[in-house]
């Protein structure tokens, strides 16, 4: 609501009033004309940025600014920011967390939400089954790879996300660094006997 008034502070009535949202945003209605106390009013609708804001309303030559600050909406998606698609020997921690950000259906980063993390894939653990996001909407999590060679999938979700992040790890088969007998040394056999097999 806003108001024009005389010098004198009275309202001044018939006066057309010109709304404007900033980007993204909109307004009720454009243009309003002053009602008997001088005053018109809309509505405003915030656009889709978070942070400051500003609507302006101008008549009779005169401008004024209102200003608002747009906050995020609900938590609407989880995607990979960082940490998909290591590699490491079996059983070792991967160098990278996987990374993963929360944001609303504008794409502004969402704040305090809870992500959870599940390996769906291979047998390796996990630091944790949960994290919250940071101001900028960033959930870290720590992978250890499991003790058999192959691909390993791990995802990131949180309730009234579309799909959840799904992350993809490999884990490889150490280098060769020893060899033993197992089973048929130290045997004794005559000359041109065969032996029992050797493992």
């Amino acid at each position: 609501v806003v108001r024009v008034t005389a010098r004198d502070g009275v309202g001044v009535a018939g006066v057309a009033v010109s709304f404007g949202a900033p980007a993204g945003g909109k307004v009720g209605a454009a243009s309003v004309t002053t009602d008997a106390n001088g005053t018109a009013s809309t509505s405003l609708t915030l656009g889709g940025v978070v942070g400051p804001q500003s609507f302006s309303v101008a008549a009779g030559g005169f401008s004024v600014s209102i200003p608002a600050t747009a906050t995020p909406g609900d938590a609407a998606a989880v995607v990979v920011v960082s940490g998909g698609n290591q590699s490491d020997t079996v059983k070792h921690a991967l160098a990278l967390p996987l990374v993963a950000k929360v944001t609303d259906q504008f794409g502004n980063a969402v704040s305090d939400a809870t992500v959870t993390w599940q390996r769906t894939a291979g047998s390796g653990a996990l630091s944790g089954t949960s994290s919250v996001t940071g101001a900028d909407g960033l959930a870290t999590v720590r992978y250890t790879l499991g003790a058999v060679s192959g691909v390993e999938t791990i995802t990131a979700s949180l309730p009234g996300a579309s799909a959840p992040a799904s992350f993809t790890e490999t884990a490889l088969a150490g280098a060769p660094a020893l060899i033993a007998a197992v089973t048929g040394n130290a045997q004794a056999a005559r000359v041109f006997k065969t032996v029992a097999a050797f493992v």
